[in-house]
């Protein structure tokens, strides 16, 4: 459990391997199934869903002939929750069903709140709201018998989905407000950013949009805080391994020290034999030392491999081999150092409606939309430009030596490039869209104090009207109308009124048709006790 909270999911397979084995020797059947039953669990982390259920198969089968009836009532819930994507049938129903009645028959209260949220998903997969709404209500209630933000959090946002998709969005805010209060002391940021997300879209849908601009800033600053901390322990592990190696690399020079030392020892005590004896020797330990040196310069080369992989780690992303937040930020500053900055433009890409792709088709379809994105802009881009995966499904692209009325057009034919042909994925083609920002850097010399940061604060704004717009658009602030004064003023309290009262110049711009609502329509997940 401990290798669990850090993420290594490796070493807790091992151990629990390890403790299976152990268990079968000493015949201890139930500790044999409740291994089984952990290792399941582990396995819906890595994720291999398929392994996931091979091992609870495996933990029912050893636990029912003991009648335990408490270990089958958590193995069942576990079960439940691997049980695959909701079809067109009872199957999985049946399951969730079952693991709900054995939850609260044992007075299992943890499990029974985790069943009743898998069973209301169920529900909302199928948008049967009503009977959504009832079994997340009895979550909210099972849920309040234990002291475990986390479970309350998700109860909650399980009933607000409900009410949401039954047309009561009033409500749903309500709860939706309530998860979120609820979550931000869990230290759960996954289902936090989840619940923030619904949020700023039910605040949307009821025309809300300063509220629901707040949120949507609010889900971006959890989730890059969680992908960091993702990023910070794969760097550590790889760390950890490079650590290894040089520890591997100074014991070898030690070896080879204490090979010369003993050498020249020998030679000094020796000096009286035969030459034929000394030069024997020497022969052996120059050999002995050759050895050593060979397999030294290997350590060395692996050890120059491992530091590469460090410095690749450092600054791109891991799933698009894009240039990363860290990156891009260094980049930037080195075009940005000089007193005569050379222009620049920023503009700042949102993937609509990501999460409900992640939820109906998964995260590994999501995953190749996400590389598919990438590179389509950056097919589009000149060998000066520079395109970084800003965040989950944000990007950046940083277009050198164009002009501010070039940008509408620009953005417009990159959006267009995303949504005039869907995306090729392993489960067919799926149509995406994409929202943009954009602003020239520096918007005029006055504002060149303000710093790129500053401008990608106002790209930042401009993508959110452009969400505001009705998405798979663009929006931009091309120059200044008003002294730069005026309308950083003027930005700091609102930006839709810099625009409204002409302080400044924009464009629109908007992508091609879509028909991105008729693919991914409304619908949830399944709840993983991790």
């Amino acid at each position: 459990m401990a290798y669990i909270s850090l993420g290594r999911n490796e070493d807790a397979m091992r151990v629990l391997l390890n403790a299976f084995d152990g268990a079968n020797r000493s015949g201890d059947v139930r500790l044999a199934g409740l291994t089984l039953k952990s290792l399941a669990l582990v396995q819906t982390f890595v994720p291999d869903i398929a392994r996931a259920r091979q091992y609870i198969e495996e933990a029912r089968r050893t636990i029912e002939p003991l009648g335990d009836q408490w270990l089958l009532a958590e193995i069942e819930v576990l079960r439940a929750i691997v049980s695959g994507p909701v079809e067109d049938n009872t199957s999985d129903l049946s399951i969730l069903v079952r693991a709900h009645r054995m939850t609260e028959r044992m007075e299992l209260a943890l499990h029974e709140e985790m069943s009743l949220v898998n069973l209301s998903d169920w529900y909302l997969n199928k948008k049967e709201w009503d009977r959504a709404i009832e079994i997340s209500r009895q979550a909210v209630e099972v849920a309040g018998l234990f002291d475990e933000p986390e479970h309350s959090g998700v109860a909650y946002l399980q009933y607000a989905l409900a009410l949401v998709g039954s047309g009561r969005v009033a409500d749903g805010i309500r709860q939706l407000e309530r998860s979120v209060s609820v979550l931000r002391h869990s230290g759960e940021d996954a289902y936090l950013a989840n619940a923030i997300y619904e949020l700023a879209n039910a605040y949307e849908r009821v025309g809300r949009m300063k509220d629901a601009t707040a949120a949507y800033r609010d889900y971006r600053a959890v989730r890059d805080v969680n992908e960091g901390r993702s990023r910070a322990r794969l760097v550590a592990e790889m760390q950890e391994r490079f650590d290894a190696e040089r520890k591997q690399t100074e014991i070898l020079r030690l070896r080879e020290d204490n090979v010369r030392t003993t050498a020249a020892a020998e030679t000094q005590r020796q000096r009286a034999m035969f030459w034929s004896i000394v030069a024997g020797l020497t022969i052996a330990a120059g050999v002995a030392i050759g050895l050593m040196f060979r397999r030294t310069q290997l350590v060395n080369a692996r050890l120059v491999e491992a530091n590469s992989q460090l410095a690749f780690l450092a600054e791109r992303d891991s799933l698009t081999g894009l240039f990363n937040r860290r990156a891009m930020r260094a980049w930037i500053e080195t075009q940005t150092v000089s007193s005569e900055v050379s222009p620049m433009a920023l503009l700042l890409f949102d993937i609509d409606h990501f999460k409900a792709i992640n939820d109906r088709l998964g995260h590994a379809i999501g995953d190749e939309i996400i590389i598919e994105f990438g590179q389509r802009v950056q097919a589009l881009l000149r060998d000066g430009d520079r395109l970084a995966r800003w965040g989950g499904e944000e990007f950046l692209v940083v277009l050198r030596g164009v002009s501010a009325h070039q940008l509408p057009a620009l953005a417009q034919r990159i959006l267009r490039s995303i949504s005039d042909t869907p995306f090729g994925t392993s489960i067919g083609p799926v149509p995406v869209t994409a929202s943009m920002g954009f602003v020239p850097f520096p918007l005029d010399p006055e504002a060149v104090d303000e710093g790129w940061e500053g401008h990608l604060a106002i790209a930042d704004q401009a993508l959110y009207r452009a969400k505001g717009s009705g998405r798979n658009a663009g929006f931009g602030v091309l120059a200044l109308v008003a002294p730069w004064s005026e309308v950083r003023r003027g930005l700091a309290e609102s930006f839709d009124s810099v625009i409204a009262n002409g302080l400044v110049i924009s464009d629109a711009c908007r992508g091609g048709a879509s028909l991105v609502d008729k693919v991914i329509p409304f619908g949830g997940r399944n709840y993983s006790p991790n």
